[in-house]
């Protein structure tokens, strides 16, 4: 790779033999001392992306993500769907009594419940669990970082548990 080079090697391959003395290499290390700083940065930079980059949304990831913030093993902090198992309707119309659907001898768990809960009372999409022995911080910094990691558009509650 093009970044990964080291400056100071690169000065005694760039001096011809003649001019390699400590003085003249000395003055030229000073001269590039911007651009192994520059490099450093970039190299933090780009070790920082590759860490963010190694997490995603996806829950294995972020679970592992949060248990290494925190040096917990296994899974202290996981992750779960939200349990919905009711259709919401779009209409006001609609805002009847529940309807159960299914078909004809079929079992009744298999039916399908249209419920008429107003979907302002949707909490989210999954339920992160955290253990009731963090902090209050600590929580607001899993929040911070479930934010950053999670799908656009999606939405998740925090529960502490014991």
């Amino acid at each position: 790779m093009f970044f990964l080079f080291d400056v100071d090697k690169w000065i005694i391959h760039q001096l011809p033999p003649i001019l390699r003395r400590s003085g003249i290499y000395a003055f030229l290390r000073t001269m590039l001392y911007p651009l192994k700083q520059l490099q450093t940065a970039f190299l933090n930079y780009r070790s920082q992306v590759n860490r963010q980059l190694t997490y995603n949304a996806f829950q294995d990831y972020l679970e592992r993500f949060l248990n290494g913030l925190f040096f917990f093993e296994g899974r202290v902090i996981y992750i779960t769907d939200m349990v919905t198992e009711v259709a919401y309707l779009a209409y006001a119309s609609e805002s009847a009594e529940d309807v159960y659907m299914s078909f004809v001898n079929e079992d009744p768990s298999y039916s399908l419940n249209l419920s008429s809960v107003d979907p302002s009372q949707i909490t989210g999409q999954f339920v992160v669990h955290v253990p009731a022995a963090l902090t209050e911080a600590d929580v607001a910094t899993v929040t911070n970082w479930v934010n950053y990691y999670k799908m656009a558009g999606t939405q998740f509650t925090i529960e502490v548990y014991e």
